[in-house]
């Protein structure tokens, strides 16, 4: 396939598969305690904010290492900087299986598949451009961003089931195997660049886009998109984490809550459209922390329910709601 003197490669279809593979691993490794809370509290014998940090050490650390990780894809390239961030999910996520009965070590092996995270998702846009031509690149990153949601779906419907069946080793043993596949699957696979470009030279995309920056915060519509994205994607961060104490009070099992955060996410996916904007991600995380810690701070402490921050975070999201109505269609570029 040619496009105006530059070459496509089918090859890129794979590239894109093995990509979109760690993603899912990653993200399944994140949410793997969610549904499982309170069974994880009884297994470690620790807190709920303990099983919480789990989750919440991926957020943590994304403040602290996307700059950096988008450097190093910008400057070192795919394989490498992407290839930090399988081999950390590949080797930690395996050792999780290995150190299953002790939470230190399991909590270790998650700060480290943390530091993954970002190598990982940040080079949606890097990826989509080096292998892509133009008019195909909002379709690979929005396959590359459903991944993502894949990852979490999985984890959140599968791991009550591998957990009953085979206990929390088995599962984790099970995740870490997977891991390893994907992150095999990476190395093995993905190419750095195509033989020739599917674009000008100037058409490509770098991971970290300083460029503009200032200009762009101070534009009224990407503000309000900054704080949409605050609430919205923080809300849905904390929900995730706490989906099973969202729902335990309501006698939900671990399986139904792990269905029922999957529902949530699968109808997320038929009516979301991805971003891979990294200061919108960012917000992301930064609320996600906040209302992760927020929601268990105050729960009930007679019922654990959480029903009360919980009615904050909808009356934020009305909000947003109203906020996207205020959005202006940004300009078509005139070709």
């Amino acid at each position: 396939m040619h496009q105006d003197n530059f070459k496509v490669y089918n090859y890129r279809w794979v590239v894109l598969l093995t990509f979109m593979a760690i993603v899912a691993v990653n993200q399944l490794l994140w949410i793997t305690f969610a549904a499982i809370t309170s069974e994880a509290v009884r297994f470690y014998n620790v807190s709920e904010l303990s099983i919480g940090l789990l989750s919440l050490s991926f957020m943590v650390v994304y403040l602290v290492a996307s700059f950096p990780a988008s450097w190093v894809i910008d400057t070192y390239g795919i394989r490498a900087g992407v290839g930090i961030g399988a081999a950390l999910t590949g080797v930690f996520g395996l050792v999780r299986g290995l150190v299953a009965s002790n939470y230190t070590w399991v909590l270790i092996a998650q700060i480290a598949i943390a530091i993954g995270q970002p190598f990982i998702l940040n080079a949606i846009t890097t990826i989509a451009a080096r292998w892509f031509p133009m008019e195909e690149r909002a379709t690979a990153s929005g396959l590359a961003s459903l991944a993502i949601y894949l990852g979490i779906l999985i984890g959140l419907v599968l791991t009550p089931y591998l957990v009953l069946h085979s206990g929390f080793a088995g599962m984790l043993t099970a995740y870490g195997i997977a891991s390893v596949v994907a992150m095999l699957s990476f190395f093995v696979f993905t190419r750095e660049r195509p033989p020739s470009p599917p674009c000008p030279p100037e058409e490509e995309s770098r991971s970290l886009v300083l460029d503009g920056l200032t200009k762009m915060i101070r534009q009224r519509d990407f503000i309000l998109l900054m704080i949409i994205f605050f609430v919205g994607l923080g809300a849905f961060n904390a929900i995730t984490t706490w989906i099973e104490q969202v729902l335990s009070p309501r006698n939900f099992s671990a399986i139904q809550a792990g269905n029922a955060g999957g529902v949530m996410i699968f109808g997320g996916i038929l009516g979301a459209e991805g971003t891979s904007n990294g200061l919108l991600l960012l917000m992301g995380q930064i609320s996600g922390i906040i209302f992760i810690l927020g929601l268990d701070a105050f729960k009930s402490p007679q019922t654990g329910s959480m029903t009360q921050p919980l009615l904050i975070l909808v009356v934020l999201l009305v909000i947003c709601l109203f906020l996207s109505t205020r959005l202006k269609e940004a300009e078509k570029i005139k070709v």
